[in-house]
């Protein structure tokens, strides 16, 4: 493990995500911080001044892909974190043979569905949690007790008990 000077404190990078009116208009930004005694002095920011404009999504996330049957396949998403600045408007899905998605004409993909955002229902995840008891065998009663934890989309509870409600599983994640 690495060791710190203790003359050293390692803090996060503080953010906020300003919404501005319009696109294409330079703005400036300064920061100051707070406290009981008053406002501190304001810096800039660097640069000095940006200018707002709608940029390209980033990447769908949590992308899924099974085979149905010998001739389908079962794609599923989520939304990129960044719409940038504007609603998505459609979804680009690509299949080929090949994963470097050449094998179609012109070192393109072996094809591609262009679907509207407006045409797709978001699935809710559901899962199905069983806690039972073996009582084969057992010569006298049984009781249920304990604990589990679950873990879901990168995040993992800690120990919950045996008869958690699920509003309890989903506060927990």
């Amino acid at each position: 493990s690495a060791s710190i000077d203790s003359g050293v404190s390692v803090v996060g990078i503080q953010q906020v995500e300003i919404n501005t009116n319009s696109s294409g208009v330079p703005y400036f930004v300064q920061v100051a911080a707070v406290n009981s005694f008053g406002i501190g002095p304001f810096t800039n920011s660097n640069p000095r001044a940006i200018e707002v404009s709608p940029q390209p999504p980033s990447e769908p996330i949590d992308i899924f892909a099974e085979p149905l049957s010998d001739t389908e396949i079962l794609v599923q998403w989520n939304p990129p974190l960044e719409n940038g600045g504007r609603q998505i408007t459609h979804y680009k899905i690509e299949y080929d043979e090949s994963s470097s998605f050449t094998g179609g004409g012109n070192n393109g993909p072996t094809g591609f569905i262009s679907l509207s955002s407006v045409k797709i229902t978001p699935v809710s995840d559901i899962q199905s949690v069983t806690v039972k008891i073996d009582s084969s065998g057992a010569k006298s009663a049984l009781y249920l007790s304990g604990s589990f934890s679950l873990e879901f989309d990168g995040q993992k509870t800690g120990q919950l008990p045996f008869n958690a409600s699920p509003w309890e599983m989903q506060a927990a994640l």
